[in-house]
């Protein structure tokens, strides 16, 4: 094995995943100790229709992976095997669950794509359009969720929910503007984005970044070129791929809920998650451990039964969270040995 597959191996390492699980759980034991009550918790009508909720939730985890399979094949125009998008996506979500999301989902996805022998041109304007397809379908999904609910709805309140309005209003603000330059980057004028960028980067305090501009503006040059050809049918289906995987993501939720007691409010719940996952891409520990275990109850506290909140916080973080970091330890070794011993055979060949 290469020193690079190495190296990656040691980043990613039992070690220090062991951060965001003791994070979380930690902090979960916290919600717990505060919220936990073994009396409503005994009260749970455990059933037929309960296993057809726990089905169905696994179901939603199969869909979300398979939507993001598909796409990624998609925009790789099948470049990639379905078993190499397995690998890939499992360790994409792997990434972002060890690291911070803001970081480590863009970052190793880029890294994948190009040691699955994709040419790095390619393997940029893949990663930026995922980007800005991601983006364009949380934004536009919470332009739809202020309108059909109100924002107090939307967000609850209380002390965490007081920070969770401001880091979201924030949040949100810095994502529009984000989107925005990513799009007018890739389909406008990508040398002026980039001037800009360095423009920027120059001031005295930001000028130890300014290499980064550089770096970031030619990789839009590059993505604009390989993207402009493509065409409406394209972009729409990339699209429904996109709002396919992020609807079963959030849905994961609603039926675990449903477990365990009664849900109404499926819509709002649905969206007040969208919510959710745009704060945590701001928060800087990785995969949103610890901040996640505090908001998640918050947002669910008028929806679900108090004695019950911390038992559907667990079943959340355990079906979203904690399998991408135990099946990222098992597949990683294995994707490391398949792209790096490729690599390798073709250079010694």
């Amino acid at each position: 094995m290469s020193s690079s597959g190495k190296t990656i191996l040691t980043q990613f390492s039992a070690r220090r995943i062991l951060i965001p699980v003791l994070l979380g759980i930690g902090v979960l034991a916290i919600v717990f100790i505060r919220k936990f009550d073994r009396e409503a918790f005994a009260q749970i009508q455990w059933s037929w229709l309960s296993l057809l909720w726990l089905g169905i939730a696994i179901v939603m985890i199969g869909l979300r992976q398979f939507f993001y399979m598909w796409r990624i094949r998609f925009l790789t125009d099948d470049y990639l095997s379905w078993k190499a998008s397995f690998q890939v996506i499992l360790l994409w979500e792997f990434g972002s669950a060890a690291t911070p999301t803001a970081v480590g989902g863009t970052t190793v996805a880029l890294l994948l794509l190009i040691k699955e022998g994709i040419q790095t041109g390619k393997a940029i304007a893949i990663d930026l359009c995922t980007i800005l397809l991601d983006m364009s379908f949380l934004l536009l999904a919470l332009i739809v969720a202020v309108i059909v609910f109100s924002f107090n709805e939307l967000l609850p309140g209380g002390h965490v929910g007081n920070f969770n309005r401001a880091f979201f209003a924030l949040t949100f603000v810095l994502l529009l503007g984000y989107t925005i330059l990513v799009g007018y980057g890739l389909f406008g004028r990508p040398a002026a984005v980039k001037w800009m960028l360095v423009k920027v980067m120059s001031l005295k305090w930001l000028r130890r970044w300014q290499h980064k501009a550089v770096e970031i503006g030619d990789q839009l040059i590059a993505a604009s070129a390989e993207l402009r050809h493509r065409n409406a049918a394209f972009w729409i289906k990339s699209f429904l791929m996109t709002a396919g995987t992020w609807t079963a993501r959030f849905l994961i939720a609603n039926c675990l809920i449903m477990i365990v007691t009664p849900l109404d409010e499926h819509l709002l719940l649905f969206f007040r998650q969208i919510a959710l996952m745009v704060i945590l891409m701001m928060v800087p520990s990785p995969g949103g451990s610890g901040f996640a275990e505090i908001s998640f109850p918050a947002f669910i506290s008028d929806m679900v039964p108090a004695g019950l909140v911390a038992t559907v916080t667990a079943l959340w973080r355990s079906f979203t969270f904690y399998p991408y970091l135990l099946m990222g330890l098992v597949i990683l070794p294995r994707w490391v040995n398949r792209v790096f011993h490729v690599s390798n055979r073709a250079t010694t060949g």
